[in-house]
């Protein structure tokens, strides 16, 4: 059997962890290595962890709250199984998650495997699940998935619904320095180094939605939170990093344009009907218009943007 490296992050999960160690203790696959990182909690979140481990555990104690990326950082240089899979604290998971995940990468030769998952509202509710079926049994080149990531209806910038190669995982820092668009960022830097990733349309992961995260906070435009100004930081280094590969010449950049551009021009409005007035926030706002009203002329010949996205882009409207 190939030793699975899990890899989860806490920070005051409170009981929710629960569930998802005892899913993950309760995985069709049997050899795991349970890593997890408490990232100086403040609850009793350690105290429920050190209950729920048994002799497959490997608990990291963090003193001071450092954020994700350095706990997630922490749990691949403990790492030691050949496979890794990132699942967040306050989720669920199917017990074939990481066996359907484990097979579906090796079957097909693959350097990263993809699974469907479900969206869980506040009332527990499924509110939405991913629609991988036009992509079901397919394998993805580096570049494609890379393409897919930055759209936030296909392959997903994720961590939680794949299973990547820990030989290459390993080799990879998450940005500490990024509080939205660090998933999107590592998973980037992966593409970079990989030749293909296999997708399942199966959903195996359930998230739940945090009405208080960054980017829930965009529902009312007095809520915007300016840590989203760090998924424009993501979102510029994705687009400089697909320049990396040999398909992006020949494609012109096109299919990644189109994403990038929705996404840019979606967070741009977020923050403009907002109304900050900041300097920094001024700074982060003139660079974004320039980039959009710069964009004009390849939005007009870019055969990836429907009808309906070049009216709202080039109108400058939502």
């Amino acid at each position: 059997m190939d030793k699975v490296s899990v890899i989860i992050p806490v920070y005051n999960a409170g009981e929710k962890i629960t569930d998802m160690l005892s899913q993950i203790k309760s995985q069709s696959c049997s050899e795991l290595e349970i890593i997890v990182v408490d990232d100086g909690s403040e609850d009793d979140s350690l105290q429920i962890i050190k209950r729920q481990a048994d002799k497959r555990f490997v608990v990291i104690e963090k003193k001071q709250n450092e954020g994700v990326s350095s706990a997630r950082n922490a749990g691949l240089d403990a790492a030691t199984g050949r496979y890794i899979v990132f699942p967040d604290a306050d989720d669920i998971v199917k017990t074939d998650y990481i066996k359907t995940l484990l097979h579906t990468i090796k079957e097909n030769d693959a350097d990263m495997a993809v699974c469907g998952y479900e969206r869980f509202g506040e009332d527990g509710l499924i509110s939405g699940k991913s629609d991988l079926k036009a992509l079901e049994g397919k394998i993805l080149s580096a570049y494609e998935f890379a393409l897919g990531s930055l759209d936030s209806g296909g392959i997903c910038s994720t961590l939680w619904n794949k299973i990547y190669r820990a030989d290459i995982a390993k080799k990879i820092c998450f940005d500490e320095r990024l509080t939205v668009g660090e998933d999107l960022i590592y998973n980037f830097e992966y593409a970079t180094k990989i030749r293909n990733a296999a997708v399942t349309d199966e959903c195996l992961y359930g998230y739940y939605e945090n009405p208080k995260g960054a980017l829930k906070s965009i529902d009312g435009a007095a809520e915007f939170d300016t840590r989203r100004f760090s998924e424009w930081e993501a979102l510029k280094k994705a687009a400089g990093m697909l320049k990396k590969f040999p398909e992006y010449k020949k494609a012109d950049g096109a299919a990644m344009y189109y994403r990038f551009l929705v996404a840019a021009h979606n967070l741009y409005y977020h923050a403009k009907d907002a109304g900050l007035s900041g300097e920094y926030e001024e700074k982060v706002l003139s660079e974004m218009e320039k980039v959009l009203s710069d964009s004009k002329r390849k939005i007009i010949a870019n055969k990836y943007i429907n009808a309906k996205w070049k009216a709202k882009l080039l109108a400058g409207k939502r």
